[in-house]
């Protein structure tokens, strides 16, 4: 794949419609329309499982926030107490 995201916009565009009119030469239009469905279908799919693992990692960010959250939280705590026990704020 390092080939497709090494092109430019405008590569693909090119490639991608160079592509389709080779597939559509000498094919009916039932054919045109089968290859065109199953490439959509494809495409579908692929989308559906790139979203579904930016989901994935994105809830694993999230987490990893929550667990900042806590770890300040925790620090502010102590940093608290360390004052209380020597009478004066720590700078």
């Amino acid at each position: 794949m390092s080939i497709l995201s090494s092109l430019t916009p405008f590569q693909l565009v090119l490639a991608t419609t160079i592509l389709a009119i080779l597939i559509s030469d000498d094919r009916d239009i039932n054919e045109q329309n089968l290859i065109g469905n199953f490439l959509i279908g494809l495409g579908g799919i692929v989308i559906i499982i790139a979203s579904s693992q930016q989901l994935s990692e994105n809830q694993k960010g999230a987490s990893r926030q929550i667990s900042l959250k806590d770890q300040v939280q925790s620090l502010n705590e102590k940093i608290l107490r360390l004052e209380s026990l020597l009478g004066k704020p720590i700078k």
